[in-house]
């Protein structure tokens, strides 16, 4: 066979096996397209959902346990008023607060509009609800809310949170003027400080100042910024949600630092041992019980909203 025709018939039959092989390749593509489009594979996880936030797990589970404290009156303009926070313990029907935002309540005359806020509700859902009893020495106190009950929050009752241990706060600053929108804020324990400094000699004692002094108790300092409407917040463990103690910083300038000129910004708690206290002198969770001696965490009883 002549050379000449042998090369042009090897590169044509070269040619027609390279286009045959594209051609393979191609539909093999267009066909695995179709396939993936039909059928996506699974993508593989975020990083946050393979390791999530236990902050803001925490915060997720507390959160429809923390409320707003406030009043309603079709009557006021406007027919909502905003005065602190309050959270779910005991039975599910009891929210603890300050007693100083009853006390606002009481000023305003609205305690016998008394509501509390759920969050994500609208304002016509909110629950009415009243007062039970006040620790004035604390500056706490307990309402009973209408309705079915919500998760209660666990308490420190007894013990003290750690220095350095890191703590969140749920609540609502600034009240209606920034919406029913519970805010979370975290920081640390600062310092666990006396309630009440000695004073110096020649020093003006306040009835407040002397029932302090003579039974003395400790407040949590904390490294966090606290604003108007965050009173009677709860302060979490921010991995176990456990309620260490209750955000109050009235409380503080009228005891601690009384002898401050201007405020100090510094934001205080009240020990959550005082709210179990309370809970147990309203029979609505029963002492502690174990004939060994042992601590053990106080029972609830059952109730509902009335």
């Amino acid at each position: 066979m002549n050379k000449r025709l042998v090369i042009p018939v090897v590169s044509v039959f070269i040619g027609m096996r390279l286009c045959r092989i594209a051609f393979v390749f191609l539909a093999v593509s267009i066909l695995g397209s179709a396939v993936s489009w039909a059928h996506p594979l699974p993508r593989p996880p975020s990083v946050q959902a393979m390791h999530p936030d236990r902050f803001a797990t925490v915060v997720s589970v507390i959160r429809p346990s923390v409320l707003a404290i406030g009043a309603y009156d079709v009557r006021n303009k406007p027919s909502i008023m905003y005065f602190g926070t309050g959270f779910v313990v005991g039975d599910g029907n009891t929210i603890a607060t300050n007693a100083h935002v009853i006390e606002a309540l009481r000023q305003a005359k609205m305690v016998d509009h008394l509501r509390v806020f759920a969050p994500g509700q609208p304002h016509r859902e909110a629950r009415r609800a009243r007062l039970i009893d006040e620790d004035r020495d604390h500056d706490l106190a307990l309402l009973r809310f209408k309705g079915p009950p919500l998760p209660s929050l666990d308490l420190l009752w007894q013990g003290t949170a750690a220095q350095g241990q890191s703590v969140g706060i749920l609540g609502y600053p600034m009240g209606m003027k920034l919406g029913v929108i519970p805010a979370t804020h975290k920081g640390v324990i600062a310092a666990t400080v006396p309630a009440v400094l000695p004073l110096p000699k020649g020093s003006m004692l306040s009835p407040k100042l002397a029932k302090a002094l003579k039974k003395p108790y400790f407040l949590y300092q904390l490294d966090m910024t606290i604003y108007p409407g965050h009173s009677g917040s709860p302060v979490f463990d921010v991995s176990s949600g456990r309620v260490l103690g209750v955000i109050n910083k009235t409380l503080a300038t009228k005891t601690r630092e009384h002898m401050v000129t201007n405020p100090s910004g510094i934001a205080y708690a009240v020990e959550a041992k005082w709210v179990y206290r309370l809970l147990i002198r309203n029979n609505i969770i029963l002492p502690p019980s174990d004939s060994s001696g042992a601590s053990s965490p106080p029972s609830q009883i059952n109730g509902s909203g009335d």
